[in-house]
């Protein structure tokens, strides 16, 4: 990576790229893709190490690069209930709140998980 902004504003114009260029579309969601299981793979480690029924928070978390290009890209709300089934997390999906962060960034957001008391 010789000039990481030259990376990033590639890629914004695929993140910009028509509905017709579905070859910059397959690649947005690939790397989403990889983004995603980067998230699950550490939220797993923290469902984990966390005692039954202790509460597992993630804060700060940001949004899919393409909806906000000014940040460093993380996963949508809709993430977290699909990521009980797709990791395996040991959480109580009726648990999972999210909050809009109030104080720092205007597209970020908090979540509230409680690990299940039985496995």
């Amino acid at each position: 990576m010789e000039n990481i902004n030259e990376d990033f504003e590639l890629y914004a114009q695929l993140c910009n790229a028509t509905d017709d260029d579905w070859e910059a579309a397959k690649l947005v969601k690939l790397a989403q893709e990889k983004q995603n299981d980067w998230f699950g793979l550490w939220v797993s480690e923290m469902v984990r190490i966390a005692k039954p029924g202790a509460a597992v928070i993630v804060e700060q978390v940001s949004v899919p690069y393409c909806n906000d290009i000014d940040d460093w890209g993380g996963v949508s709300q809709d993430f977290w209930r699909s990521g009980v089934g797709n990791y395996g997390w040991d959480i109580d999906p009726s648990s999972i709140e999210m909050e809009d962060d109030k104080v720092f960034a205007e597209t970020r957001y908090h979540v509230f998980m409680r690990k299940n008391i039985q496995s």
